[in-house]
């Protein structure tokens, strides 16, 4: 019989209290955790961080929520509506999935943002293959291109870029020597963006595919074109 205490509440011997931690939990369940938080990315990317049960799982190559999480963080780091410390949690969790020697990031068809392309051109310096397809990128993004020194592919079809943008894409391209493929398909650059891209790629002899489909470019635009790709052997227009 259990002793009473006064008052006529029996006392409970050697009761046993204990906290369950995530590090007692097989990876079946935490799998399911992740995967009920998946429309929760603040928290998905907060676990990701503080628990190494968690980050075990969501940095193996094979964890099948990864590039969701990668989307995710993506997604966070390019709103405008993220808070500081989400858009943080985003780079650090980006930079831990994704190596800084990568040679390749595709983004087609996500709205970029400036935050984006800031941490790509700040952290993939080996970059070789981008692709930017459908992106609305910006003119000002463009410019931000120049810091990457290996691009030997850059897709920017369907981005409707406009002169303003080869304009700044020529900039950013101005003096490049690894560029071998180059994908402006329907940017409507114009005669005036040919010519600026022709400036920036007078005497160029590494690109062998340059795709300019749907930019009603011109005759003008055609010869100027010409007459700076006129030594590189290798082009295909």
């Amino acid at each position: 019989m259990e002793p009473v205490k006064p008052g006529g509440v029996p006392e409970k011997k050697n009761e046993i209290q204990k906290e369950i931690q995530l590090s007692d939990l097989p990876d079946e369940i935490l799998m399911l955790i992740f995967e009920k938080l998946s429309d929760d990315p603040k928290s998905l990317l907060q676990l990701a961080g503080v628990s190494r049960q968690f980050e075990r799982l969501a940095y193996d190559k094979e964890f099948p929520l990864l590039e969701k999480m990668k989307d995710i963080a993506f997604k966070k780091l390019g709103s405008p509506d993220s808070k500081p410390e989400v858009q943080k949690q985003a780079v650090e969790f980006l930079k831990k999935v994704i190596p800084q020697d990568t040679q390749e990031i595709n983004l087609s068809g996500k709205q970029i943002s400036d935050a984006e392309i800031k941490f790509i051109t700040d952290h993939f310096t080996q970059l070789e293959v981008l692709n930017l397809s459908k992106t609305h990128v910006t003119p000002a993004q463009l410019k931000k291109l120049k810091g990457l020194k290996n691009l030997k592919a850059l897709n920017l079809s369907g981005n409707r870029i406009g002169a303003e943008g080869a304009k700044a894409l020529a900039e950013a391209l101005k003096g490049n020597e690894t560029l071998t493929m180059l994908n402006l398909e329907n940017n409507n650059i114009g005669e005036k963006g040919a010519k600026a891209l022709a400036e920036a790629l007078k005497g160029n002899e590494t690109l062998t595919m340059l795709n300019l489909k749907f930019n009603n470019i011109g005759d003008e635009g055609v010869k100027a074109l010409n007459d700076a790709l006129k030594e590189n052997i290798n082009l295909i227009l």
